[in-house]
């Protein structure tokens, strides 16, 4: 009896009146942790500040119950659903308590208010501890978590007694309900479709790594549990550019990305929908590492870009960035399907000489016909491969791998979806090594460096060199020559002599690097690597 009363007192304590926590002229996004069939279930959060429960809208969360005595938090499915069908029957969804059952018997009437049930919701509990709140369109107080709709009936029979002057009824929360647990007690049930409820706190910890402001988790048709990451896009960010750039880089670099960075999300905002989310961590979005990823440079680079886009022609432009262009950047069309006037292709100096700039693989034979079989082609015994055509900036767009069984043509970017990204680093790559020395390569050839067209850089930008220049080589700026050889057969394996790391649009970061190594602003370098674009802000 001491122990429910302390429970009891501590709750009381921790009921306030609903308030809202404001982030002014801030957009919050929605970042998917754990989602789809990487879902984890059920899932603890922490923090030292404890928490507050509440409700998301817009660039505000109104808090509901003030939660800070509660330092952790579990939170569980109401019900295993499949195909939108409850299912009880099998128990080894239930093993272990990891899911709560979806049958509880409310107590009383549904009420609109939440403060319209909490006075009797905080009398009661001191007496039945398995009591919480519920949230499915209407507020009401609930008793247990059961599997079964029969096991609900038999504990209402039970309960009559205690509430005789209540109304006792089993309910059955819905597919997309979760309940949140403290110190062993259920707290509150909540529905994930007709409200974004989140858990939040200045710092929270979860799944080994920390994250800022708020925890939202919601059960969809295409994610049955997702756990979203919930705050400002500059807190967001905070966690995105020391991902892409490393410390260290020049503070012109790290702004060129932060802003970059701002405008993929805002491009992409919504782009996870149907999984409840704007955007995820991995690089099919942007990599993000929350609170631990941190570092002071790359918060200054955000903090100065605050509110800062680029725009083309006052739309906000599509800021695709890659690690490394090879000396060429590409047209979006050559990539991917579609056009953008800003995504051209255009020489890029800047990247030479760095990490990736030129690169080698090597593919035998059981990897090319087991990537390609996996892919759903089936050529049989490898004989060899044949480039179909190349883009007027050096990618490979159309490749054919021949087969004792048939061919395989693969277009565009597909060639490195099947054997990896991080295998085939880009498709700009050649079947046959440069020669030695110093080269350029012009659209439709390669040749040798002359004062007439050697240039180098500048913070100005690109500046020609007069004949008293010399250039190192062995190990300087030396590139590979454009895919010359089209066609190897026979061989047993591929290599490729590669150039560049990844698709090539828009603003390489190595280069990016350079430049501002060089003296560039983050505006000059954003600019040219977005064709006619300009700075603008969205506050």
């Amino acid at each position: 009896m001491v122990r429910l009363l302390r429970r009891l007192l501590i709750f009381v304590c921790l009921l306030t009146a609903a308030g809202n926590v404001a982030y002014a002229d801030e957009t919050m996004v929605d970042v998917g942790l754990f989602y789809g069939a990487n879902s984890q279930y059920p899932f603890g959060i922490s923090s030292d500040t404890g928490f507050a429960f509440g409700s998301a809208e817009g660039d505000s969360i109104t808090t509901l119950v003030d939660l800070s005595n509660y330092k952790t938090l579990k939170i569980y499915k109401a019900g295993y659903y499949e195909n939108e069908k409850l299912v009880t029957t099998n128990a080894t969804y239930y093993a272990g308590g990891n899911v709560k059952g979806a049958y509880t018997v409310r107590i009383g009437q549904s009420e609109s208010s939440l403060n319209a049930i909490f006075d009797n919701f905080l009398a009661m509990k001191a007496s039945a501890p398995e009591l919480m709140m519920v949230y499915d369109g209407q507020w009401y107080i609930a008793y247990g978590c059961y599997v079964n709709e029969n096991a609900a009936i038999a504990a209402l029979n039970e309960l009559t007694p205690s509430y005789p002057n209540d109304m006792l009824s089993v309910m059955k929360q819905s597919r997309y309900q979760m309940v949140a647990y403290g110190d062993n007690m259920p707290l509150v049930s909540f529905n994930t479709s007709l409200q974004d409820f989140v858990f939040a706190a200045p710092l929270i910890e979860y799944d080994d790594l920390v994250y800022r402001h708020a925890i939202m988790t919601k059960r969809t048709k295409t994610s049955d549990y997702a756990v979203i990451n919930h705050l400002p896009i500059d807190s967001y960010l905070y966690g995105v550019v020391p991902k892409e750039m490393a410390k260290g880089w020049p503070l012109e670099a790290l702004k060129a990305q932060a802003v970059a960075a701002r405008n993929f999300t805002l491009i992409n905002m919504g782009s996870h929908m149907a999984d409840g989310f704007d955007v995820c961590t991995t690089t099919d979005c942007q990599v993000y590492g929350g609170y631990l990823a941190e570092n002071d440079d790359a918060t200054k680079a955000v903090n100065a870009t605050s509110n800062i886009v680029l725009k083309y022609q006052n739309e906000i432009a599509s800021c695709y960035y890659h690690a490394n262009s090879g000396g060429e950047t590409e047209d979006i069309s050559n990539i991917w399907s579609g056009d953008l006037p800003y995504i051209k292709g255009k020489t890029d100096p800047y990247s030479l000489g760095q990490p990736n700039a030129t690169w080698t693989v090597t593919l035998d034979a059981d990897t090319i016909e087991k990537g390609l079989k996996s892919a759903g082609y089936n050529i049989g015994t490898y004989q060899g491969v044949r480039i179909e055509e190349i883009s007027d900036h050096g990618r490979v767009l159309k490749i054919t791998f021949m087969g004792s069984s048939g061919n395989a043509v693969l277009l565009k970017e597909n060639m490195r979806k099947i054997f990896g990204y991080t295998t085939v680093k880009s498709m700009y790559f050649s079947l046959e090594e440069a020669t030695a020395g110093i080269a350029m390569r012009t659209f439709s050839h390669v040749e040798n460096i002359t004062e007439k067209n050697f240039y180098a850089m500048t913070s100005a930008g690109l500046s020609k060199v007069d004949s008293s220049a010399y250039a190192q080589q062995s190990g300087g700026l030396s590139t590979i020559a454009s895919a010359q050889k089209t066609s190897q057969s026979n061989v047993g394996e591929l290599t490729l002599y590669g150039k560049g790391y990844g698709h090539g649009l828009g603003m390489s970061q190595w280069g990016a690097k350079v430049m501002a190594e060089s003296g560039m602003t983050f505006d000059k370098i954003l600019t040219y690597y977005y064709t006619g674009t300009t700075l603008d802000r969205i506050d």
